[in-house]
């Protein structure tokens, strides 16, 4: 009767965590934006970063592909289109998680003020979505 309950108790606990993997919804997480005055400019960075993704196992290691797009809205409300990019990489183990990195230019025409940056990330081989925000200022002091 034990032997029966163990087994029992064991194919549950297998069959839980593999549905937990393909359950869990993309997470995006240390969302950060930050940028400095250039002489005519300013240089705007950010980062986030991507768990939960799809890997896709291969001769080579594990395979991944996360596409993004970054939207940053304005003070006065508007939102304007950045910059779309794809992070794809062929490595030898899983991987917990992965940087999205990125750097632009902002012309002159941006006011000083508090602006919001939107990650739009979507994981191109699960076709899971996933968005964070995070704020920065522009500032020339």
């Amino acid at each position: 009767m034990k032997k029966i309950i163990f087994t029992f108790s064991l194919i549950l606990l297998t069959l839980s965590a593999c549905s937990d993997k393909q359950d869990k919804p993309l997470e995006l997480f240390s969302a950060e934006a930050f940028a400095f005055k250039l002489d005519n400019s300013w240089e705007l960075n950010g980062t986030t970063y991507v768990r939960n993704f799809a890997q896709e196992e291969n001769d080579f290691g594990y395979n991944h592909k996360v596409s993004y797009k970054i939207d940053l809205v304005k003070p006065n409300g508007d939102s304007v289109y950045i910059l779309s990019d794809e992070v794809e990489n062929n490595i030898d183990e899983r991987a917990l998680d992965i940087p999205l990195e990125f750097q632009t230019e902002l012309d002159s025409t941006y006011a000083q003020g508090k602006y919001k940056i939107i990650f739009n990330v979507k994981d191109e081989l699960s076709g899971k979505t996933g968005t964070i925000e995070t704020f920065f200022e522009l500032n020339e002091y």
